[in-house]
């Protein structure tokens, strides 16, 4: 592949290969961000292509890894894979590429993503009545992505808890 030059000196296929791997640097991205990125800069769209084209050959762009890598992440720090998919779609990822990597997620690790997040919400409620103690962690989770079907079993799995220690022996069951 042979490097193209555009009209402008300082915006050719060497300058733009050193900007794309100065802002990889700092933070992996996907293809569509650094397409964005370069044409941003005033690179022409040919330069950027060949680029953007060069850097998935060499795998230093990756969409692929780039969001199961996310997920991951993300599903670590307290987000639902909702929330993490759509952030994605933002930043460029193709629908087949979010599929794949979703499947990667377990149901097991984001409902343990939100318990994590439940229990500190339920602990610092406690002194709220019941409803709204509900709402506040119903409200928490699904703004963090999580689905209803998964709010719904740590939302149960927090009450029970919670009266199990309020009666250990059971005994007023």
């Amino acid at each position: 592949m042979s490097p193209k030059r555009s009209g402008n000196p300082e915006k050719n296929y060497e300058n733009g290969m050193e900007k794309a791997l100065t802002l990889l640097e700092y933070r992996s991205r996907t293809c569509d961000q650094m397409r964005k990125l370069l044409l941003e800069r005033g690179f022409p769209q040919e330069i950027t292509e060949e680029v953007v084209d060069r850097l998935t050959e060499l795998r230093l762009l990756d969409d692929e890894r780039y969001a199961a890598g996310y997920l991951r992440e993300r599903t670590r720090k307290g987000y639902g894979l909702r929330r993490s998919r759509y952030e994605l779609q933002r930043r460029g990822i193709p629908d087949e590429i979010l599929e794949e990597a979703a499947e990667n997620v377990s149901e097991e690790d984001e409902e343990e993503s939100a318990y994590s997040v439940g229990r500190k919400v339920w602990r610092k409620t406690v002194s709220m009545e019941w409803k709204k103690r509900r709402a506040k962690l119903y409200a928490t989770l699904t703004q963090r992505g999580f689905g209803y079907e998964t709010v719904d079993r740590v939302m149960r799995r927090l009450a029970r808890e919670e009266a199990e220690e309020e009666d250990p022996d059971g005994f007023y069951d």
